[in-house]
């Protein structure tokens, strides 16, 4: 897996947000709650994937342990840090018990860290290359990237807010 494999599948699962963002329309004057919505609506097209519906998946907290999470919420979105990627049994698992999971739908993971290991040229990312490619290979659909979600929200919101703005200011119709 090369740094380009990488930045490839973020954009994709990138794109597949912004054409989900673009087919949801924000009112005219959103307010914070069509906001909180769009992002709802956002995250339940990542988590219609993962088989299930919003109400029903919930975030591992990260203080508890993941098995004991699992016990009370059969379905989690997990986030996947670059340390936890590291460590040999991440979450107290092994790493194909991880998958296991993934792919049973118990979990979905989140790699978490891509933005900010994007600013180290994915170094991190490619010291974990054969639990990446582990990950991809055994759970497909189980991986998603939390910036690539995110960022089509902000967009959006970001457009929104640009929109009032200008209708609002004096001297946006010169």
């Amino acid at each position: 897996m090369t740094p380009d494999d990488l930045i490839k599948r973020h954009d994709q699962q990138q794109h597949a947000a912004a054409q989900a963002a673009m087919a949801r329309k924000l009112p005219e004057n959103p307010n914070i709650s069509d906001f909180a919505d769009f992002s709802r609506e956002a995250m339940a097209g990542v988590i219609k994937r993962f088989g299930t519906i919003v109400n029903e998946t919930e975030s591992w907290i990260d203080s508890l342990p993941l098995p004991l999470q699992l016990m009370t919420q059969p379905k989690l979105t997990v986030d996947l840090t670059l340390e936890t990627l590291k460590s040999p049994a991440p979450f107290g698992l092994s790493l194909s018990s991880l998958c296991k999971l993934a792919r049973k739908g118990f979990i979905y993971l989140n790699l978490r860290d891509y933005d900010s290991d994007l600013q180290n040229d994915l170094a991190g990312h490619l010291a974990c290359q054969s639990r990446l490619e582990q990950l991809f290979t055994q759970v497909p659909n189980g991986v998603y990237f939390g910036s690539a979600i995110r960022k089509s929200i902000f967009d959006a919101a970001n457009l929104a807010l640009l929109r009032m703005w200008m209708a609002g200011s004096p001297n946006s119709r010169t």
